[in-house]
């Protein structure tokens, strides 16, 4: 495996690209030899899955591996806690969460911001107000 196989199987595995790139080869071998074989297995699938994306495809993930780099790391935090989140919900709550964002994506502006607006009001309401409007919409 070469070496730059190997970091992007390690960048693909969720290992930081920026200590990675300047690793020594020695340092890079004994990352991957750190790694669990279950961790290595994973690196190995995701690198499979690389493989078969078209160069169009590969340029965007860069792409975004790159801006996601640039971001703060509070803000990385959150998206990878977002990502574990998506990881452990069931097929059909995915499959749920779609839909509602394609449904948000049809939305113009104007029903955006009223749907923002709504959620804000909804979020200041006390859980027992809640409860009651969940009550009377049931009805």
């Amino acid at each position: 495996m070469n070496r730059r196989d190997f970091v992007t199987f390690m960048v693909l595995a969720g290992f930081s690209s920026r200590s990675l790139a300047q690793a020594p080869e020695a340092d890079l071998q004994a990352r991957w030899s750190s790694l669990t074989p279950e961790q290595q297995a994973l690196v190995k699938e995701r690198w499979e899955k690389y493989k078969n994306l078209t160069p169009e495809q590969r340029g965007r993930l860069r792409e975004a591996y790159q801006r996601f780099n640039k971001l703060p790391s509070e803000r990385q935090q959150r998206i990878r806690a977002n990502i574990q989140r998506w990881r452990k919900l069931s097929d059909s709550d995915r499959n749920r969460l779609r839909t509602s964002f394609q449904r948000w994506k049809s939305f113009s502006p104007e029903q955006r911001q009223r749907y923002r607006d709504r959620a804000i009001e909804w979020r200041r309401l006390t859980p027992e107000q809640r409860l009651r409007i969940r009550r009377r919409l049931r009805n």
